[in-house]
Order: C-alpha cells, then sequence, then structure tokens
C-alpha cells in the first residue's frame, strides 16, 4: 500500500530540476541580483500589490514586518499586538523579541481564523499603538469584513500572515491585500516553493523602503537612487562611505537567485496548482458530509475561496471518534497526519514564562489544540486516494 504523504513528493517537478540545472551551467551570481528583483516583481504582479520584499523564510517575513512597524510606529518597545491562538511560533515571537506586549485571541468557530468579536474590548482597554494579526489557518480564509471595519475605527496596523494560503480570496479579492503589511512562505510542500523562502509585501511606500533596509543589514544599498540621495542629504553622508553606511538596526535576511529562480519557475503554475488543492478540498467536504455531522467540524469560509496546504477537521472527544483512535486509523492506512499548527499558543512551553501576554479563554482554540487533525490536501492527490482518507477517518477503512 502506498503511503499518502501530507506534503506532495513531486512539488518540485523533473522539469524544475532542468531549468535550474541549464541555468547554473550559465555560472550565475548566487546571491541576491536580478532573479530576486524579477521575482518581486512577478509576486507583485500575480498578488496585485505594490510592492513584494523576498527573503530567506516565511518566519523572516513575519520578523521583517514587525520590525519595519516597529521603526516606524514604536516607541522605546511600547506598543501592543493582537493575535490569534492559532498560528504558528513565529506569528508571534518577532513580537516578544521586541518587548511588545501579545494578546491571543481566539479562533472563529466556522474559519478557524481570528474571531474579532473581543478585540474591539482590548483596543479599548488599551492604548496602542496596536498591531493585528491575521492569519489564514491551512489556507482557509479568515473574515476581514468585521475586522476592516474596527480597523477604520482604531487605526491599528494590519499584518495578513498568509503563509500558505497563496490564491486564496476573500470578497473575491486574494488574501494578502487587504493588511498593511502581508507575509507569504514558499516553504517546500506549500503552493509555490523555492525552497526556503518569504516574501514582505506592502503598498506602502515608506514600508518598502524600511523592509529593503532592514532586510539587509540596514543599509540603503536595495533603495533607489533617489532614495539614496535624500539619505545622504539627511545623514550627510560622504559618497565614500555610502555603501557602508547603516540607517537602521538591520538583519541579514536577504535570499539567493537560485531560490529565486525556483520561486519564478513554481509562480508559472501557482494557479493551477490553487485549483487542484481547492478541488481536493471540496472532494472531502463533499465526502465527508455524506457521513453526517459528526465528520462535519472542519474549516469552513462564508465569503471566499479557499486554497488548502491540508484539509483538517475536528475529531471526536471520545470513543471512535477521538483524535487517538482516528489516528491509529490513519497511520494503517498509510495517511501521514498532523496536528493543526501549533493549536492553542498559549498553551506551548516556550510562551509560559513570557511575562508581557495576556492570556484569556480560548475555547475553541483549545478544542483545535485537542481534537484537530490536518490530512493530505495537495494536488498530486487523486480522488481514490481522498477516498481511502475519508474511509479511515470515519472507520471503514
Amino acid at each position: 500500500m502506498k503511503p499518502i504523504r501530507l506534503v506532495a513528493d513531486d512539488v518540485i517537478t523533473d522539469d524544475d530540476f532542468e531549468s535550474l540545472q541549464s541555468w547554473l551551467g550559465t555560472k550565475p551570481r548566487l546571491s541576491q541580483g536580478p532573479e530576486v528583483a524579477a521575482f518581486e516583481r512577478e509576486w507583485s504582479d500575480w498578488l496585485g500589490v505594490k510592492h513584494s520584499v523576498f527573503c530567506n523564510s516565511g518566519s523572516s517575513a513575519n520578523l521583517l514586518a514587525y520590525a519595519a512597524l516597529v521603526e516606524t510606529s514604536f516607541n522605546e518597545r511600547q506598543g501592543r499586538v493582537y493575535a490569534p491562538a492559532v498560528s504558528w511560533p513565529t506569528t508571534i515571537t518577532p513580537a516578544m523579541q521586541f518587548g511588545l506586549h501579545v494578546e491571543l485571541g481566539d479562533a472563529h468557530p466556522m474559519s478557524w481564523g481570528l474571531a474579532t468579536d473581543r478585540l474591539e474590548e482590548a483596543l479599548k482597554r488599551n492604548v496602542g499603538p496596536w498591531i493585528v494579526v491575521l492569519v489564514d489557518v491551512l489556507g482557509v480564509p479568515a473574515d476581514r469584513d468585521a475586522l476592516l471595519a474596527l480597523k477604520d475605527k482604531y487605526e491599528f496596523w494590519l499584518i495578513e500572515d498568509v503563509c500558505g494560503a497563496h490564491g486564496a480570496t476573500w470578497n473575491g479579492k486574494k488574501v494578502g491585500t487587504f493588511g498593511d503589511l502581508s507575509t507569504f512562505s514558499f516553504f517546500v510542500g506549500h503552493h509555490a516553493t523555492s525552497g526556503e523562502g518569504g516574501m514582505v509585501c506592502t503598498n506602502d511606500d515608506y514600508l518598502n523602503r524600511m523592509l529593503r533596509m532592514l532586510r539587509a543589514h540596514g543599509w540603503a544599498s536595495d533603495l533607489s537612487e533617489a532614495e539614496r540621495e535624500t539619505l545622504r542629504v539627511e545623514y550627510d553622508v560622504v559618497p565614500f562611505r555610502e555603501k557602508f553606511t547603516f540607517f537602521h538596526a538591520g538583519f541579514n535576511l536577504r535570499n539567493t537567485e537560485f531560490a529565486a529562480k525556483l520561486g519564478r519557475l513554481q509562480l508559472q503554475r501557482l494557479d493551477e496548482a490553487c485549483t487542484l488543492r481547492r478541488t481536493n478540498y471540496q472532494r472531502y467536504e463533499h465526502s465527508l458530509s455524506k457521513h453526517g455531522s459528526a465528520w462535519a467540524h472542519y474549516p469552513q469560509t462564508r465569503n471566499g475561496l479557499v486554497s488548502p496546504i491540508a484539509f483538517a477537521f475536528l475529531a471526536g472527544n471520545t470513543g471512535h471518534g477521538s483524535r487517538g483512535e482516528v489516528s491509529k486509523r490513519l497511520t494503517a492506512a498509510g495517511v501521514e497526519h498532523r496536528p493543526v499548527g501549533g493549536g492553542n499558543m498559549a498553551r506551548q512551553p516556550f510562551l509560559r514564562a513570557y511575562q508581557k501576554l495576556t492570556r484569556s479563554r480560548c475555547d475553541v482554540a483549545d478544542a483545535i489544540h485537542d481534537r484537530a487533525i490536518q490530512v493530505p490536501c495537495h494536488p498530486g492527490l487523486t480522488p481514490d486516494d481522498i477516498e481511502r482518507v475519508v474511509a479511515a477517518i470515519k472507520g471503514d477503512a
């Protein structure tokens, strides 16, 4: 019996490898250069944003997004972050590293994204500045309507941690185009991969300049000549010193030409990959719906299109349908499966000692932590594969 992997083995195709081998034969530059710039332009065009900044991972993309906002709006490490409890460590660890106060909000029972019912209470309770983070869990778009209404009222910064929801939409518009900043991951197994890689996107010219300086040591080499001239004049920098003048406390989060070349190859078939993932998600929905409400607890969207990394569902509390029993059946059927991300991040060990954390009751996040399972939903699945997974879930395998 052939195992059913959670991550597709053929995300990087033979054609990709052949193209990369041919390109390497030209002995190209490997550190950041024209391929990175081209990938950034093409990604911006595909997503529908003004600026995109390529970096070495999705986690680094989150770090850059926070850093740009801290440099822009936060004074002496004062500020607060409201983030979903169901997320990933690096959704919130940059906020911790910058000394910001973190408050975790519960998941919405339908989408598993951020529930906004307590957000306004938090905004009223504490003076900002605020960063609010939205995560599209496993590629299911979170509700943006109520969040954007609150943003208009309270004027907080919004980061969309899209991670691997490439191509998901809300109200016909791609996720990653609603916030002040959005971040994406190109890890292996996501909709498009560059091996390791991430992207930060924005329509704000100032944030774009800040991101580019922070990505590379805090210097201005990645800016336009006009932007560099403005900094030279402002800081009285002589031409000889320019390339070794650092305007911000930056990092080195650049990526390589090789990664950008692979990302560009993947981008050419990203829409097709998103469609196939969406089709597989619908097959799960159709198949599970035939077996009653016991298997109907999976993330859904009311006003958008999913673009899933995986298909997730809540197992039962006890007995035949419990997570332990379902996991045994999936293992026996050769189906790779996992928990959903970090579950309720407030229950993760690294947060136990963090003093600037507001812990609140998160019933939905706790249910996801204790009962959720994710199973494969990648483009390499066949309808028979999905039926085999479903049969194992419900116990007919």
